[in-house]
């Protein structure tokens, strides 16, 4: 399931903060996912594609461990990415591969499969 870009983004930033989701989406001025959120601007396909996986995997910790944890755990380096941090994969992805290794970062930390 998916939802519309200003729901999405409506999520997003009200639980992880402007500044990084704009940072994990790759945008430059962070006025933008404020934008999105009230449906003033809509978001390029990449710029979706990320929001969509933010949102998946942001979700998923957030519902287990609450939002100061599923921001930290964006932000920190991840073994299950190669050591990166899961907002700089996504702010960097270029195809729907590296969208969904988020994603299944996000489930096994919730899965407490620590890498």
């Amino acid at each position: 399931m998916s939802l519309p870009a200003d729901q999405l983004a409506d999520w997003l930033q009200r639980h992880l903060g402007q500044k990084l989701v704009a940072y994990a989406l790759g945008l430059t001025d962070p006025k933008m996912v404020g934008r999105y959120r009230t449906g003033a601007v809509k978001p390029r396909d990449m710029v979706l594609w990320r929001m969509q996986s933010l949102w998946q995997a942001a979700q998923l910790i957030h519902d287990r461990h609450g939002p100061d944890t599923t921001r930290s755990w964006l932000m920190g380096i991840n073994g299950h990415l190669d050591g990166r941090a899961p907002a700089q994969v996504l702010r960097n992805a270029t195809d729907i591969e590296q969208f969904g290794e988020v994603v299944l970062a996000s489930r096994a930390f919730v899965n407490g499969e620590y890498a």
